[in-house]
């Protein structure tokens, strides 16, 4: 796993409780699917294997994660019900607002089907 100075520079850039958060849920990400790659793509910090698994963002009001694996999100709407979730968007402002077992499980699940999925 080689770490993109790319995305050491858009954490670094970010708030202190913002690049405390993303900074956690890139190493949350690499610890659940150790041989993802990361890269910049689309502005976006991303990780991936033979194609995009997940990527993440620091927006105006909130943290996301992007799931590429979409259908993942929906099957798991129950256990991420008190957050705001998007097609293939978790959203979130604290990184302990994650449920980490299921974001665990979404991103293994979307690390064996990478790119855009829908069933």
């Amino acid at each position: 796993m080689g770490l993109s100075t790319e995305i050491d520079d858009y954490i670094c850039a970010l708030s202190a409780d913002r690049r405390e958060a993303l900074a956690a849920l890139r190493n949350f990400i690499h610890d659940s699917v150790p041989d993802l790659s990361e890269s910049m793509a689309y502005k976006m910090p991303t990780f991936e294997t033979t194609d995009i698994v997940c990527s993440l963002a620091s927006q105006k009001n909130y943290m996301s994660l992007y799931v590429c694996a979409v259908d993942l999100v929906a099957q798991r709407k129950q256990e991420l019900s008190h957050l705001n979730c998007g097609k293939s968007c978790i959203r979130f402002k604290k990184f302990d607002d994650l449920p980490l077992d299921t974001i665990r499980d979404i991103l293994v699940a979307s690390a064996e089907s990478p790119g855009f999925q829908h069933s």
